[in-house]
């Protein structure tokens, strides 16, 4: 908390005002930011079979294990029912899992532009109240408004998800190149964080 200055800004438009009236915000989906960097890292397929095993038999989450009846569930634990689905997919030869391969890469794009946007909301903040083209650019050509937050609130230090990194405040980066994750990086959110240098 320290590296957070004690205030943040949001620029809004005029039209926004019910943000005021209403005291929510929006936590907007990847696919509305206009920074092509954000939210939309580069995919790298699965491409040998090593990796696709290794990859499937981590796809027994305790999620699954959780949605089944209870009556099942009794009859083993959820370490017996991993083991299980690993030597299923151990088992499992090679156009099978090709197969599985296959119908993943092609899933790629519609994760890229829409599956996130299902999954996460982003709230962006700003350190800066008097930046000219934000203003020109989020407040309606310096006709809107900023609102100005507390970065110590406990609201945006309610850290929860994978590895406790959503709920809370992150700082962005900017880099040259658009971010690139292996398609098994499933709790992975730091490409939320990264922006164009432009």
């Amino acid at each position: 908390m320290d590296s957070f200055p004690n205030t943040l800004y949001k620029y809004f438009s005029p039209d926004r005002v019910d943000v005021i009236s209403s005291g929510m915000l929006r936590y907007s989906p990847p696919g509305a930011f206009n920074d092509p960097f954000e939210g939309r890292p580069e995919i790298t397929p699965i491409e040998d079979l090593a990796e696709a095993r290794q990859f499937f038999r981590a796809l027994a989450p305790e999620s699954v294990y959780e949605s089944m009846p209870a009556s099942v569930r009794s009859d083993f634990a959820y370490k017996q029912w991993e083991q299980i689905f690993s030597t299923w997919i151990n088992q499992k030869d090679e156009s099978f899992l090709r197969s599985l391969m296959q119908i993943m890469n092609a899933s790629i794009p519609r994760i890229a532009s829409h599956g996130l946007d299902k999954l996460f909301g982003v709230l962006c903040l700003t350190e800066y109240s008097d930046n000219l083209l934000m203003w020109a650019h989020y407040a309606q050509n310096h006709s809107g408004f900023v609102l100005e937050f507390s970065a110590h609130h406990p609201f945006f230090h309610n850290a929860h998800g994978p590895k406790g990194r959503l709920g809370r405040l992150r700082r962005i980066q900017y880099r040259e190149r658009r971010p690139r994750i292996n398609f098994d990086s499933r709790d992975d959110t730091e490409f939320f964080l990264v922006k164009s240098r432009h």
